[in-house]
Formats: structure tokens, sequence, C-alpha cells
């Protein structure tokens, strides 16, 4: 039979699963270990972080080959908000929470708010890797819909196909009293990407 040791209880009542355990519950010694938490029935299985006291917070670390720097997602109880990380062990990269969603900030002013460096584009709508002509996208503006009817307000970016990426960009308003939503047939106005033309 198989005399290696599958499970330790070390003094202190650190377990081990696989290893000799460094901290309370410790799992390894396997090449792709997988922790599984199933309910029956329908139930709602659940990990439950739970702090002895106020203003404290609960995380959760990805480590990098025994490095802090992997990232983390951390909850801080003291400002309700749920903190995202990745490639610094303090850098967070993303902030939920008070309804907000906040990238490269942790104070979010607005529903969405992204900051970048100075000078530099703060957010990017883009039509993927086609260039082709007629190609559009772009956001809108206004209706808060279940699926994608109803936008009749928005402004795109239209590919011209011309070897050096250069885009007509549209304000659209679609004005028929329907569910249907805003098309380029509905630009109200362009800016010509080769002229520069209104």
């Amino acid at each position: 039979g198989d005399n290696t040791t599958k499970m330790t209880i070390a003094n202190g009542g650190s377990v081990g699963i696989g290893v000799t355990p460094s901290t309370k519950l410790d799992i390894g010694g396997m090449t792709d270990p997988v922790l599984r938490i199933k309910s029956d029935a329908g139930g709602d299985p659940e990990l439950r972080f739970d702090a002895a006291a106020a203003n404290r917070s609960a995380r959760i670390k990805f480590y990098d080959n025994g490095s802090v720097v992997g990232g983390f997602i951390d909850y801080l109880h003291n400002g309700d908000k749920m903190n995202f990380g990745a490639g610094s062990s303090t850098g967070v990269t993303m902030t939920v929470g008070d309804g907000a969603v906040g990238m490269g900030t942790t104070t979010p002013q607005t529903t969405l708010e992204v900051d970048g460096a100075s000078s530099a584009f703060n957010a990017h709508f883009g039509q993927g890797t086609d260039n082709g002509s007629g190609v559009f996208g772009g956001i809108s503006l206004g209706y808060a819909e279940a699926n994608t009817s109803y936008r009749k307000v928005g402004i795109v970016a239209k590919a011209l196909a011309d070897g050096a990426a250069r885009q007509n960009l549209h304000f659209l308003v679609d004005t028929v009293s329907d569910s249907g939503s805003a098309g380029l047939a509905d630009s109200k106005m362009q800016i010509d990407g080769l002229t520069g033309y209104v």
C-alpha cells in the first residue's frame, strides 16, 4: 500500500494536506490542487471571511512563486469598498463601492470614473482590429435598457480603411417614434476624418 503521509495535523492545530503546514490550513505537494465547495439539493455554498473587530479588512491574495506581487482582492470594512489589484502588493487598479466603479482611482466621484496618466487617453472604445471601410463603434447615451433597443443617441467612429486608420466621427440621433436604435443612417452631424470638415 501507499504509506506516504496524506494529511498532517501539527502542534497548535495547523492542518497540512499533502504538505507540512506553515499556516492554519496548507494545501500543496501536488501539481494542480483544487479546493471544491459543493452544496447539495440546491443549497448555497459559502466561503466566509469574518473579522473579529470593526473596520477590519478581508483579503484574497494571489502570489507569484512565493512573491506577494501577483495580485489581490481586498474588502475594506472601513469605507465598504472592494479593491482589485494585479502586479503589486499594494497598487489598486480598480475599486468598487458606493454604487461607483473607479479605474486608476480609489475615490470615484461618478458612476464610472477612469483616470489615466497625464496627456493620455483615459478610456478607449474600439472596433477591435477591423479597420475596414464602414466598420464603426462607439458609445450610446441615455435610456437604461435591458437589451439593445431604444439606444436613440450615440457617438461613433466610422472606419475609412485609408491605411492610416483615420475615421469619421458621427453624432447619431434617432428621432423615429419606435423601439429602434440609432444607426449611421441617423447621423445628424459628421466630422470628416480626412478633411476635418463638419
